[in-house]
């Protein structure tokens, strides 16, 4: 994926910032689906010399080329939008000195996302086949993997800490016990992120949490639906009121802090894509920051006549042509609305 000719140069700090660790130990300089580049393995390599080793720096190279060569599947390349910026118009200061000196080798990460446990409390088909609770042996290599990913003073390097990429951090005993060890007075500088469905989002859970609270500045909420029985359907094993009842309790604590950042997201499939000026109008009702559309992806969950029966944004779908119509919506045009690939034109 490449600028066409003659379009203004593009920038992405993400491979410059950000490290994502699976359950394998591969890490990776943003979400795995959007560049699925293996940059080293923690088990095989400490995080610094993975961090500006040889594959780190030929992403960074591509993308300071323009060619962004090694992103398949980025959301944000073809609109210029969320992570991806017109290099004349970056205006973040550190961006803009790694932009300018066009360096590959960098200070960092500034965030690292652990994508390792996939723990959740649902087994929604977008994602997943089965119900997966990570227990036993598999939950000591993977304590094993943490304390190792977390060894030393990574936690005092980096800025954030995103949790999780890879299911429910309510759900997760690894990272609920993570989350409770951490103690901000040690490590002044971090920031957490929770990626979450919400469900056990409760205020029992939160004051469980411990001291970190204070620094969770920035919460994504994962729905798909706009209603109770589409959510059913797409949440296998949630509550639509459980939801809404957390949802509630989650824009409680933006708007008093310490939450800075609420965003809620939404997969778009043939049977949800009518509800997106619903869910938009939810996310004005709790306060959010931003509402976030992507397509849908088949992580092997669908066989390819199922995903191609969902997957309404491709342009062979019976219902494209009305799907594309529907994105002209005043309510998916607010400025807080993400489409990313899903934008009309792209």
């Amino acid at each position: 994926m490449s600028n066409a000719s003659g379009a203004r140069r593009l920038f992405c700090s993400k491979p410059f910032r950000d490290l994502e660790i699976a359950e394998s130990g591969d890490a990776y300089l943003c979400c795995r689906s959007w560049l699925p580049v293996v940059v080293g393995n923690v088990w095989r390599e400490d995080i610094a010399a993975i961090w500006n080793g040889e594959t780190a720096q030929a992403i960074r190279r591509s993308v300071l080329g323009g060619s962004f060569r090694h992103c398949t599947a980025c959301p944000f390349l073809a609109t210029a939008s969320g992570c991806v910026r017109h290099a004349d118009a970056v205006d973040d200061p550190d961006e803009r000195a790694m932009l300018d000196a066009g360096n590959v080798v960098v200070d960092g990460p500034v965030l690292v996302n652990l994508a390792y446990d996939r723990t959740c409390n649902l087994s929604c088909p977008s994602c997943r086949s089965e119900l997966v609770v990570v227990t036993g042996e598999r939950f000591d290599a993977l304590a094993s993997l943490q304390a190792r990913v977390l060894d030393g003073d990574l936690l005092d390097r980096i800025e954030w800490l995103n949790v999780t990429g890879s299911g429910d951090p309510f759900a997760s005993r690894l990272y609920r016990e993570l989350l409770r060890a951490i103690e901000p007075a040690h490590h002044p500088r971090l920031r957490v992120k929770l990626h979450t469905n919400g469900l056990l989002f409760t205020p029992d859970a939160w004051s469980d949490l411990g001291p970190i609270r204070e620094r969770v500045a920035h919460v994504e909420v994962s729905v798909d639906a706009a209603c109770a029985i589409t959510y059913r359907a797409n949440r296998r094993g949630g509550s639509w009121e459980t939801l809404l009842e957390n949802l509630d309790f989650i824009a409680s604590l933006r708007r008093r802090g310490p939450i800075r950042h609420l965003q809620l997201s939404f997969v778009v499939q043939a049977n949800n894509w009518r509800e997106m000026p619903l869910f938009v109008e939810l996310g004005e009702r709790v306060g959010a920051d931003r509402i976030f559309f992507s397509a849908l992806r088949n992580w092997n969950t669908f066989s390819e006549p199922e995903f191609a029966a969902r997957a309404v944004h491709r342009p062979q779908h019976p219902e494209h042509r009305l799907f594309s119509a529907s994105l002209n919506d005043v309510r998916l045009r607010r400025p807080f609305v993400t489409l990313g690939e899903l934008a009309p034109g792209v």
